[in-house]
């Protein structure tokens, strides 16, 4: 995959969730739809898991997309370095390194892993150990004001999806030289 593929794939998963997103996210939703709601006494519950859902899946397949992207762009450097352990941004880190190319906000994409690990592995509950570290690591740098419901779910706002669009979008951006 190019990096022109990977950002007319990145525009589409924005474009996707922002048509949910302008339905269902009160964030997001036009004043005359809100109305609307407000109108006929739509119970609220529905809309906040469909904006929730709607953000989750929009982070999960924005994060597929930069994995498949960046593992992509690995694959056709000269040098080849072995994975080794750790994370998948651990692994891609050493790749870039060792062939002189910078990861731009490293730190920002560990963090990032940290919250995809919890909506992919823990369904966004934080009530277990291992997804409390990805809670607290999730917060160190990319997601400082992250949040969790009073039941131990992720607080995920719109900000956070677009914290992961425009993050991807620079790498992206920033790494397409490194194979061109």
């Amino acid at each position: 995959m190019i990096a022109a593929q990977a950002l007319e794939f990145l525009q589409t998963l924005g474009e996707n969730y922002l048509r949910v997103a302008k339905r269902v996210d009160f964030e997001r939703i036009p004043s005359d739809l809100r109305d609307e709601h407000a109108r006929r006494k739509t119970p609220a519950r529905p809309l906040i898991q469909a904006a929730w859902f709607a953000r989750q899946g929009f982070i999960i397949s924005a994060w597929s997309l930069w994995e498949y992207y960046a593992r992509n762009l690995c694959s056709r450097l000269s040098a080849k370095v072995p994975k080794g352990g750790g994370s998948c941004v651990d692994q891609i880190g050493r790749m870039l390194a060792g062939n002189s190319v910078p990861f731009p906000r490293a730190d920002w994409f560990a963090g990032a892993n940290a919250l995809r690990n919890i909506i992919a592995h823990y369904g966004g509950l934080v009530d277990e150990r291992k997804a409390g570290e990805y809670f607290a690591a999730a917060r160190r740098v990319a997601f400082p004001l992250l949040e969790l419901y009073a039941d131990k779910y992720l607080l995920l706002q719109h900000e956070h999806v677009s914290a992961f669009r425009w993050e991807i979008e620079d790498f992206i951006d920033q790494t397409a030289a490194a194979v061109a």
